[in-house]
Parts: structure tokens; sequence; C-alpha cells
């Protein structure tokens, strides 16, 4: 299945945004989450794991894209990290800025910030997809024909929120699970178990039936609640 350039830029930057989350400094911002804001933006957000409102830096694709290539996608995860980081609490508490349904202020990034950034980007990024390439491989993953993993946002009360596109009818779902037991211990195995549970869905056409979630968010075009996969009511924690 071809991938356009777009999809590719996208991939690229979920792949260099996953090391931030068990990466950052104590006391400052954290990463919560990559979606696709639409078919030309990529959004990463910032929390502070709180509540409160988080920050979304928002990317036009094609901008990161460099002679057909996707090097300049490293210079927006060193913007994240470095510069919105910075600034993060004059971003949340700016009542002019545009809000996602996860309340995260929309903060547009111009293309020529990046151009700028994509000059100073350090060796780490190409050093965690070459480890992460030794560690898991597959690419694509043994799921890439049923569907597409498009982004995260994690949720108030140790909740994740991740994105799948379904490959057969383009429609992205919204993934909402736990990652702790009601007693506070985390959750084991979801990497291993959850792939495999939504490959079976998406492919029998059984993800439509699992309770629904009505509230907005502007990452998907369906959002379910996947608590009694990921956690059932047996579970001892």
């Amino acid at each position: 299945m071809a991938i356009s350039l777009r999809d590719a830029v996208h991939q690229f930057m979920l792949r260099s945004t996953l090391p931030l989350l068990v990466t950052a400094s104590p006391g400052r911002p954290t990463v919560r989450g990559i979606a696709r804001a639409d078919d030309g933006h990529t959004r990463i957000a910032l929390w502070a794991g709180d509540a409160e409102p988080g920050v979304a830096g928002e990317f036009a694709l094609e901008s990161l894209a460099d002679s057909g290539e996707v090097l300049r996608a490293e210079a927006a995860v060193h913007h994240v990290r470095d510069v919105l980081a910075a600034d993060f609490e004059r971003h949340r508490s700016n009542p002019s800025l545009t809000r996602d349904s996860h309340q995260n202020a929309i903060v547009p990034v111009p293309s020529a910030e990046i151009g700028a950034l994509a000059e100073r980007v350090g060796p780490e990024h190409g050093l965690a997809r070459l480890f992460a390439m030794l560690t898991y491989g597959g690419d694509p993953p043994w799921f890439a024909e049923v569907f597409t993993f498009t982004g995260f946002m994690l949720q108030a009360g140790q909740r994740c929120r991740a994105y799948v596109m379904a490959a057969e009818s383009g429609a992205t779902y919204g993934i909402d699970f736990p990652l702790t037991h009601a007693n506070g211990h985390a959750i084991r195995g979801t990497a291993a178990s959850l792939p495999q549970e939504l490959e079976s869905l998406i492919r029998v056409g059984d993800l439509t039936i699992q309770p629904r979630i009505d509230v907005p968010d502007d990452y998907c075009d369906v959002l379910v609640d996947m608590t009694r996969w990921v956690d059932p009511p047996s579970s001892a924690g």
C-alpha cells in the first residue's frame, strides 16, 4: 500500500515523539500526545500531567519535508521539546489561542522557524530510531494491512486515548483505555495484547459495536471504551 509524503512525515514525527514520553525532565511539561489535526497538519501536545489545559504545537506536514525527505520532522520534535516547553505556561494561559477538544491551546509553528531549526538538530533522534529498529524491527508492522497507529492523547485519571485508522474504511478510531487498575497498580501487558485485540476487532468489524464515549474529539471519527479488554472486572490487579 503506497503511503503519501504527508503520511510518511506524520509517522516519522510519531516515532520521533515517543521517546520523549520517558525522557522528560522533572518539573517540566511532558508529552501528552500527538495526533493528525487534518490531512495537512499534525499537532504535538504537552501538559503538566494535571487537569489543567495543555499546549499543542501545530505543524504543516509539507513544511517538514525537504526535497522529498522527512528529516525536518526531527526539527518539529526539537521545537516542542525545547522551545514550546519553555513557553508552556504563557501559551496555556493565553485566552486568544484556539483550543482543541482536549483543551490544548493550539500554537501554529511557522514553517520558516522549522527550517532554521532543522540545521541545528542533534544526532539523538537518529540514534533513537536506530535503537528502536534494532529492538523491535517490523517495518511495516504486522497489522499494517488492517490498521495504522496514528497518535495518542493522554487523559486525566490515568487513562490513554490511542488513535488508529482502519485500512479498509479510512475511519479513525479513538481507543480509550486505563493505564492503572482500580487499586492504582500499573496495568501490565497492554503492549502485547491490545494490538492483537484491535487487529481482530477491526478486521471482523466488531470495533464499531464496542461501548461508545459520547464526548467531542477532534482527532477521531468514533470514540470507543476499551476498558473491559484492557482491565476486565475479574482482574485482581
